[in-house]
């Protein structure tokens, strides 16, 4: 440990200062746009002018280094879904901005934001570098662009769970220059309709306070039996520009959410075929038992002061809170024998909990940061150095309380619905309370990182270093209370039955190191080395805290402006490890101690990728991507006995081959002045999804046969904007194909994509 720190030590203070962890979609070079003359805040070396972007292509981001940096000057992959491709997707959630999105699985339907990057969990989505609990979907209408970094992001990011990569979102900010918009949105999977206003402008023709105001309601009956969702959303967001030098910005939001759940299963055939059975549409074994109250209430506040116009400083502090209440009726995840039945209340006897019973839990999530970065520049000869520097603390807290009621069928319980001739309400969950279990654990990340990028030789060579100290301390604590025989019971009639308290504190660190050569004008080779950490606070059965995940990275690729950059593009391959997997033991036996799991398993995915933007006339651009990725456990198979393992399993819940493309184009004159057109494809090759990671097929399941068949799924759509007003549509899976999405299935059911859904959107601008 002592000699790794060292050696981290001076490959980050090699060049002075350490920079920060790059990112790469090869863009050509080309000076920002200038500003508009009403807008009167400079920006500062945190911000990204998107006057800069031509159409599809961002030529600059910011989630790599925490500085506007351009994004061929990075050894890593990045790249950006600007403002333009957004507003084209109609997007009702993060979902319709990701679909298209290079090097992107998406891992779960719209009431998740999770996804996966090559061949890993791409961890919590961000909102400007922070945080967001995946409690609901974030408001898509305050989002201005998204930058995707693929490849661990430890260095600027710190305690983020995304091996893979992350995903930042780029909201949107208050702006002297005014303007206002009123939107309405409605798609055609059963009544689904948004309301957006958005405005922004001087306050009371203030030189020094700007605000914006971005409220959003939605509606949706869902395309499930007796699925509905209601949401609310405002952000009132403030400008305080002090001087010409510095600046405060407070950005708070509120979102209520009250949703009726439902999900589209296909099922694999309890045969030993695993074929598919497919499930009229609509049908939804929860009824309306599953529904989820949410409320989401955070503010962010950014302080930045220019000291001259090479060194910056940013103070940030940011905080949410999010309550949730839901009921969960426990539906199976498989068809009961005869294909066609499944049992609702999915029996836990691990617990002693008979089948029949209903879920009901209270939940607190927090996020709390501080962060304070000082930018700069300076030269030593040749050399160009720009350094950052900051310190991050972060606590997490989280609180579930948990209740569960037997109910049951005129007294029998686990009564089985019907998946192909439904009859709804014959199922009726009892009052009593069997058990009363209270979680609460949290996460203080702290840390301290320092970032440098080095140009030199005529800036035809980048060197970028960086190294992070972390202080991470987990605690968890678990009790469980028998409760009386019915909900009037009070609290003296509580028995407690189980109290437990874990903890781990750790001290490490991650670090980064790569450089990005320029062969050519149009023709650059990159390569790197980066790490990601991951603080855990979940135990093993005897109550053991695990260790943290750790990630690595090898990557080396190119990147091209060919043609003046109208052909910019990332090639890359990878090599990704992550340490200290969790792995069960095979059923039936424990470890030397008695525990059931233990985290001595490491995940290596391997693959490259390439991404993108082909501008072939200033009207027609090209967003294509594509990826090869093997996952592998490199100590795999389930554990025995003596705490070895039984063989090396491929993860083959990824894909390992997905090609995308998007095109648009726009008319620039004539009698279609203010028309595009834009659609594309995904394509997603067949998926195994029976062997998973740490788990070996036991020969009696079906689960070397659950296979998810391969898609190609089409998309359309059109804008037009005239006279301040704007119209668009779009239609998803044109071809009304029935696919499913890999990652979000398990061995036993099949989670289905949209249907053939088509958008319609209107906006008044004022």
């Amino acid at each position: 440990m002592k000699t790794r720190l060292a050696t981290t030590c001076l490959l980050a203070l090699a060049a002075g200062l350490p920079l920060s962890p790059a990112v790469a979609q090869i863009a050509p070079t080309s000076p920002p746009a200038a500003r508009a003359e009403e807008e009167v805040v400079k920006l500062n070396v945190f911000e990204v002018a998107t006057e800069s972007d031509r159409g599809l292509l961002s030529t600059n981001a910011v989630s790599a280094t925490k500085n506007n940096t351009p994004i061929k000057d990075i050894p890593a992959n990045i790249y950006v879904l600007n403002e333009s491709f957004i507003k084209d997707q109609i997007p009702f959630d993060l979902n319709d901005i990701l679909r298209f999105a290079p090097g992107i699985n998406l891992d779960g339907d719209y009431r998740n934001e999770t996804y996966q990057i090559r061949g890993f969990s791409g961890g919590l989505p961000l909102a400007d570098g922070f945080t967001i609990s995946r409690s609901f979907p974030t408001e898509q209408s305050a989002v201005e662009r998204v930058e995707v970094l693929q490849g661990p992001a430890g260095i600027l990011f710190g305690n983020v769970a995304g091996v893979g990569g992350i995903v930042n979102r780029i909201m949107k900010k208050p702006s002297f220059k005014s303007a206002s918009s009123l939107g309405v949105s409605y798609r055609n999977d059963a009544n689904n309709v948004r309301l957006v206003y958005d405005s922004t402008g001087p306050l009371r023709q203030s030189k020094k306070l700007a605000y914006r105001l971005i409220a959003a309601f939605q509606h949706t009956d869902g395309i499930m039996d007796r699925v509905k969702t209601d949401r609310q959303f405002i952000r009132p967001t403030l400008l305080w520009k002090i001087s010409d030098q510095t600046k405060l910005t407070i950005e708070p939001d509120i979102t209520w959410q009250r949703t009726v759940v439902g999900y589209r299963y296909d099922y694999f055939n309890r045969s030993a075929n695993g074929a598919l059975i497919r499930v009229p549409d609509g049908i939804n074994p929860a009824e309306d038992y599953q529904h989820t109250n949410n409320k989401k209430y955070s503010v962010m506040t950014t302080f930045i002061h220019q000291f001259s116009p090479d060194w910056t400083f940013r103070a940030a502090t940011f905080a949410t809170a999010n309550f949730l209440y839901d009921d969960d009726p426990r539906v199976a995840t498989a068809l009961n024998g005869d294909n066609r039945t499944i049992n609702r209340g999915a029996a836990d006897a691990a617990n002693g909990y008979p089948a029949g019973y209903l879920q009901q839990q209270d939940r607190y999530v927090g996020n709390y940061y501080l962060q304070a970065d000082l930018s700069g520049k300076f030269n030593l000869g040749s050399a160009v150095f720009r350094p950052v520097a900051g310190l991050e603390w972060k606590l997490d807290p989280n609180q579930i309380s948990i209740r569960r009621t037997v109910g049951g069928l005129g007294g029998v319980a686990n009564a089985p619905f019907d998946m192909f001739a439904p009859r709804y309400k014959e199922f009726a969950y009892q009052a009593p309370i069997v058990t009363y279990d209270q979680q609460q654990n949290y996460t203080d990340a702290r840390g301290l990182y320092f970032n440098n990028q080095v140009n030199l030789f005529s800036d035809r060579l980048k060197l970028v270093t960086g190294v992070r100290f972390i202080k991470s301390a987990t605690a968890n604590r678990t009790r469980r209370r028998q409760e009386a025989e019915n909900r009037a019971a009070t609290t003296a009639g509580r028995t407690p039955l189980n109290t437990r308290t874990t903890g781990e504190t750790d001290w490490d660190h991650t670090k980064r190191i790569g450089a990005v050569y320029d062969v050519t004008k149009a023709l650059g080779a990159f390569a790197g080395y980066s790490e990601s950490y991951e603080a855990r606070t979940n135990t093993n059965n005897l109550g053991e805290a695990y260790p943290p995940g750790i990630g690595e990275q090898k990557e080396a690729g190119l990147k091209t402006g060919f043609f003046d950059g109208r052909i910019t593009s990332t090639v890359s391959y990878y090599e990704l490890k992550q340490t200290n997997n969790i792995l069960s033991y095979a059923t039936g036996t424990t470890g030397p101690r008695g525990e059931t799991s233990d985290a001595i398993g490491s995940v290596q995915a391997k693959g490259w990728d390439v991404s993108g933007v082909v501008t072939v006339t200033e009207s027609l651009q090209f967003l294509p991507g594509y990826s090869r990725t093997k996952a592998t456990t490199l100590v795999g198979g389930s554990l025995n006995a003596t705490g070895s393992t039984t063989s090396n399993l491929e993860i083959t819940r990824y894909p390992a081959n997905v090609a995308k493309l998007y095109g648009k184009y726009t008319f620039k004159g004539g009698a279609f002045k203010g028309l595009s057109l834009n659609g594309g494809g995904v394509y997603t090759n067949s998926v195994n999804q029976g062997v998973l990671a740490g788990i070996a097929p036991a020969p009696t399941t079906n689960r070397s046969n659950s296979i998810i068949p391969s898609s190609m799924v089409w998309n359309i759509g059109a804008n037009y904007w005239r006279k301040g007003w704007g119209y668009g549509v779009k239609v998803d899976n044109l071809a009304n194909l029935r696919y499913y999405i890999p990652s979000a299935s398990s061995t036993t059911r099949a989670l289905i994509g949209l249907p053939r859904v088509v958008s319609f959107d209107v906006t008044r601008k004022f």
